[in-house]
């Protein structure tokens, strides 16, 4: 999970980075990336979920992920939607890394669902406040909910530690 990574970075860097996100998916492994950069989320996101004002704006999938979509759903209508598919590229495409099913945020989000499946990158995109910083927290575990879901591999580690989340592969 990477929480604005190139926010701070240059060009130079932020081409390494991309390079190495890009080895991770080829390699079979799951990435959600945080960001307000259209250009990182357009160039790397398998799949696009943008948050506003705590909700679900939107979802696209890789084919209509466009600057000028992402920027409508922050700034546009709630509920606009991708199509619904995902392109198996291989059997792993197949297996569910990450699950969250319901995952209230006090004060944000409210019932966030979304899943990450083997070499995808899940991009989560939204204006600082949006939610995003708080659900990256609430799946490592700096945050308890009592309600939904967030599921490893399908195990459900909400009273796991932090130490073995990211021991587990959440990280």
């Amino acid at each position: 999970m990477l929480d604005e990574p190139t926010s701070s970075l240059g060009p130079a860097a932020v081409g390494r980075l991309h390079d190495v996100i890009d080895r991770l998916r080829s390699e079979g492994r799951a990435v959600a990336f945080i960001s307000q950069r259209l250009d990182d989320i357009v160039a790397l996101a398998d799949r696009v979920t943008v948050l506003r004002d705590g909700r679900v704006a939107g979802r696209l999938m890789r084919e209509d992920v466009t600057p000028e979509a992402v920027a409508y759903l922050m700034a546009g209508a709630v509920g606009a939607t991708g199509p619904a598919r995902l392109d198996a590229k291989a059997d792993d495409r197949n297996i569910e890394v990450l699950s969250v099913e319901g995952l209230p945020l006090p004060g944000s989000v409210s019932g966030v669902t979304l899943s990450v499946h083997c070499g995808e990158v899940l991009g989560l995109a939204g204006l600082a406040g949006s939610g995003t910083s708080e659900l990256l927290r609430a799946l490592y575990g700096t945050v308890s909910h009592h309600k939904g879901a967030v599921r490893l591999f399908q195990h459900d580690v909400a009273k796991w530690p932090i130490r073995r989340r990211v021991s587990a592969g959440m990280g």
